[in-house]
């Protein structure tokens, strides 16, 4: 519920039914298309939560094409294995065709865990997903702490809730 914390006047939108039939305005939003603990039964994480999500994967993915290209997405939480976030970047990926991938370039930003011996890094690289290269952002680090000091910048000059 942290995120929430830091941004209190943004949208939580909590599973997968909830950000696909809902009419996002794709600013000062919050997806947790995993679940929340708020909402215990939103949770992914049986092998069943798993394929009924990927069942309706390609409908979430239409629904985000948009946002992935417009706006900075931040995925926390997510590792670049999920089979869900693989897939619904393929389906984004797929969609937009190659000719237009580079325009995912600094919108996607992945916060990932400190493997052993690794230092706190930012690099700009590619994912690959079946020979789909999706360009991303990759943080990696084990103070969190600093990736939402660094969120809590970016301050709007009109307040969320107003342009919402």
């Amino acid at each position: 519920m942290f995120i929430e914390e830091l941004f209190p006047n943004y949208k939580v939108y909590i599973g997968q039914n909830e950000l696909l039939f809902s009419t996002t305005q794709n600013i000062g939003e919050i997806y947790k298309i995993h679940g929340c603990i708020k909402e215990i039964n939103s949770l992914v994480l049986t092998d069943y939560d798993y394929h009924d999500f990927e069942e309706k994967n390609k409908y979430l993915a239409s629904k985000l094409i948009t946002l992935f290209i417009e706006h900075l997405i931040i995925f926390i939480g997510y590792s670049l294995s999920d089979p869900n976030i693989k897939s619904i970047l393929k389906s984004i990926a797929l969609c937009i065709g190659e000719e237009h991938i580079n325009q995912l370039r600094k919108n996607l930003i992945f916060v990932q865990r400190l493997k052993n011996g690794e230092k706190d890094s930012v690099s700009h690289t590619y994912h690959t997903i079946d020979d789909v290269q999706i360009p991303i952002v990759l943080v990696k680090t084990n103070d969190f702490r600093k990736v939402y000091r660094a969120l809590s910048h970016f301050k709007s000059k009109i307040p969320v809730n107003l342009l919402r």
